[in-house]
């Protein structure tokens, strides 16, 4: 966690992720919140098209040597990411009204897409 206050009181930062355990934290030093509710099925879709344009190398976003594998740890995230919306997005919706940021909401990879070309 001190590696995140470091980050968390400088004037400028982007973090990404929906670690629960640090979220209230952050909610609290930022502004905006850029918020991909994508749906399970979009989820998904996305990490297995990821792992077959990678399937045995290492992301570039990842640390390491840590090649794309389908594999039970895979099986078991595929499962954790479909179920992630139904567990976890009243939650995460309560925290961000009762954070009062600014939440930009974007529920498909084309309004992203817009989004960043609209920057």
């Amino acid at each position: 966690d001190g590696l995140l206050m470091q980050e968390l009181i400088k004037p400028r930062w982007i973090l990404d992720g929906n670690f629960t355990r640090t979220l209230p934290l952050r909610l609290r030093y930022c502004d905006t919140v850029i918020y991909l509710d994508f749906s399970g099925m979009q989820c998904v879709y996305g990490v297995i098209q990821r792992l077959f344009k990678n399937y045995g190398k290492s992301r570039p976003d990842m640390g390491g040597d840590c090649p794309e594998r389908f594999d039970r740890e895979k099986w078991t995230f595929l499962k954790a990411v479909w179920k992630f919306n139904k567990q976890n997005r009243k939650r995460y919706a309560d925290w961000l009204c009762e954070s009062g940021v600014t939440v930009i909401r974007l529920k498909s990879r084309r309004q992203a897409t817009r989004f960043l070309r609209d920057l």
